[in-house]
């Protein structure tokens, strides 16, 4: 049987080292994560050949069986598909020209960006596929770089989704809380200690803010100030030699001449989405109750029947 140590020290911060720095050198991110995937299993088992292989066996191939994780590339497939019916039936382009009226330059366009990020508060994936390819024809047209565009809708999707009432980020937050006041032995409500927790959500409310202070004035730093200044003056809106993450398909959809460009063929299915995930969430945790399967809330409602807060 093999004999995994517990505890690496000062060797448990070389993984993270080495993604960050390959991904800062290389611009490739799924390289640069499996690089250091692979020197974390080499540290874990001490030899870099069973590294590779528990790499590619347990780590990556696990990873991929994942019920969670699997559904999550469903979800996320699927949603690809809603994109493109979105975009080939000239949905995203007919809301990208009202945009575009409404927004007459790049600072209007950034804060639509962000506010639209707001909106789809449901699913941090949802947020960044569905805003970046709907703003995407508008900030092209004004020359923002894409490393811009990416960074308002990454850096507004996940705090949005962490802070939401309503997301499919609250059953992994709310079993971190409950495995955390477990370990101390305090019994709480952990739904309301999720809503309580909010306004401490320092990350998630200061970048939020940062995000708008960036859009609203303009204002760019190391890195992405160069990335704006090439793409305003050379119309470059990818650095050269970089390989975006989104496939050239999804991004270059022509449409057909003859097809009218009309807002609801993107208003129907995004709605469509939004409600079917509220409506999912409510049926899972009602089939969860039902089955016994959160036998925590189960004591709650007999409890407390007529109570908002369970």
């Amino acid at each position: 049987m093999e004999t995994v140590i517990e505890h690496y020290g000062i060797w448990s911060l070389l993984p993270p080292l080495v993604a960050i720095v390959l991904a800062f050198k290389t611009k490739q991110v799924l390289p640069s994560l499996f690089a250091a995937v692979f020197v974390g299993a080499t540290i874990i088992y001490k030899n870099p050949i069973t590294g590779f292989a528990k790499t590619i066996e347990q780590y990556i191939a696990g990873s991929v069986a994942s019920p969670w994780n699997a559904g999550i590339i469903v979800f996320d497939i699927a949603l690809g598909g809603m994109i493109g019916v979105v975009a080939k039936s000239g949905g995203a382009k007919a809301i990208a020209e009202w945009l575009g009226r409404k927004a007459k330059n790049a600072k209007s366009a950034m804060v639509s960006t962000w506010a639209m990020g707001l909106l789809i508060f449901f699913d941090d994936y949802s947020n960044t596929l569905l805003v970046g390819t709907t703003m995407r024809p508008l900030t092209d047209k004004l020359r923002i770089s894409r490393e811009k565009l990416a960074f308002l809708t990454d850096a507004t999707a996940a705090p949005v989704a962490s802070m939401a009432f309503i997301s499919t980020w609250i059953a992994y937050e709310m079993g971190l809380l409950r495995d955390a006041f477990s370990s101390i032995g305090v019994e709480i409500n952990i739904y309301s200690a999720f809503i309580q927790s909010i306004p401490f959500r320092f990350y998630s409310i200061i970048m939020l803010g940062f995000v708008f202070m960036i859009a609203f004035t303009g204002r760019d730093f190391g890195p992405m100030l160069k990335a704006e200044r090439r793409a305003r003056k050379t119309g470059k809106l990818v650095e050269d030699g970089s390989t975006p993450l989104a496939s050239k398909e999804l991004t270059d959809m022509e449409i057909k001449e003859d097809i009218p460009l009309r807002i609801y063929n993107a208003l129907i299915p995004v709605l469509t989405v939004v409600v079917m995930v509220i409506i999912g969430l409510y049926v899972n945790g009602r089939m969860a109750v039902l089955n016994g399967d959160d036998v925590e809330l189960i004591k709650r409602l007999k409890d407390n029947p007529l109570a908002f807060t369970v």
